[in-house]
């Protein structure tokens, strides 16, 4: 009964010391994974996320304002104008086709191993004016990817777009010009017209891709 119980005791003893250790161990490579990301990440870019190209127009239209006017210390008096304003309205984006291929590439870094990717994007985008009158247009392709949503602003990565291009769908290359980390290029639609765009880039990365 007396080895039993040695055995038993030195049985437990000998699994917490494992489980420590495990611990141990999970805990200092978690640390150095944590920190080698880093790295990794400036090499490749964080996890990311590739939101849609968005479109506009401008039409002038009277708008009413209520202003305060005051005229030799008399009381301020309030009245309502009418001023011609330009008013930004948006394009329908009337469907999309979103096409990504993953290479994937597992390259170590220190002693540890971590996935990477090249990732080859191709998405093709409908808009649609909703005026019944011809519209000078203005669209917009976000090029910075991170984590963050359009609205709450994009985070670029280190990582770089290689290959970038816009196509019509006559597959005519379309001009563009960067401006505040998105492509801008202007087209003119017809009322009630469609137009059809193709985007296209190629990039390396690392960590979740949307």
């Amino acid at each position: 009964m007396r080895r039993l119980l040695a055995i038993a005791f030195i049985w437990i003893c000998c699994t917490i010391a494992w489980v420590i250790l495990g611990a141990t161990l999970v805990s200092r490579t978690n640390d150095v994974g944590n920190a080698l990301d880093g790295q990794v990440h400036a090499l490749f870019g964080p996890p990311g996320r590739q939101a849609p190209p968005v479109g506009s127009y401008e039409i002038k239209e009277i708008v009413k304002e209520t202003v305060t006017t005051s005229q030799n210390g008399a009381l301020p008096v309030q009245q309502v104008v009418e001023r011609e304003k330009l008013v930004e309205h948006p394009l329908i984006l009337d469907g999309s086709a979103v096409e990504v291929e993953f290479d994937l590439q597992h390259r170590k870094k220190g002693l540890m191993w971590f996935p990477t990717y090249g990732v080859h994007f191709e998405g093709h985008y409908d808009f649609k004016n909703p005026s019944n009158d011809v519209q000078k247009t203005r669209l917009q392709f976000p090029l910075a990817r991170g984590t963050a949503s359009r609205e709450e602003g994009m985070q670029a990565s280190a990582a770089r777009l290689d290959d970038f291009r816009i196509t019509d769908s006559a597959s005519h290359p379309v001009e563009y010009r960067v401006e505040g980390g998105e492509a801008v290029w202007e087209t003119e639609f017809e009322p009630q017209a469609c137009k059809h765009f193709n985007v296209a880039y190629r990039l390396p990365a690392h960590g979740r891709q949307r």
